[in-house]
């Protein structure tokens, strides 16, 4: 016969307690809930709106509702793709290693902002050394 001690949790594993940490300072969540919670449609993510294929009910029934996400997911599509991605990154930048791998999420943001900027792209290039622009980006 096994008995069992009611009110007795087992002890917490070293993830569940580092998970805990993180969330809450002394037993205190590390947030403010401020006003009613909303629900979340998962399928407003850019990621399962990437995975969405052309054609498919899905992809009709959501760009129905979202017309206005159709064109900028279409582009992230192309970019985010295994085989054309690269090749449209490389034909962007030839000479510019570091540019092309930036340029994914670069790329992405100044074609989402194309319309609201204005004026050419300055042709006088910004020198600046290494470790200050590993500050900028690690900051």
């Amino acid at each position: 016969m096994v008995s069992i001690n009611e009110g007795v949790q087992p002890p917490k594993t070293r993830r569940q307690e580092t998970a805990s940490a993180m969330a809450s300072h002394n037993g205190h969540p590390l947030y403010e809930v401020v006003g009613e919670l909303e629900r979340f449609d998962e399928r407003d993510n850019v990621f399962a709106r990437s995975a969405l294929k052309p054609g498919s009910p899905e992809y009709q029934a959501y760009y129905a509702r979202y017309p206005e996400r159709e064109k900028p997911d279409s582009h992230c599509r192309v970019m985010m793709d295994p085989v054309e991605g690269p090749r449209r990154r490389a034909e962007l930048f030839p000479e510019e290693p570091l540019a092309r791998a930036f340029s994914g999420a670069v790329g992405l943001t100044a074609y989402l902002l194309a319309d609201h900027l204005d004026g050419p792209i300055s042709p006088e290039r910004v020198e600046i050394e290494p470790s200050a622009m590993s500050r900028h980006l690690k900051a």
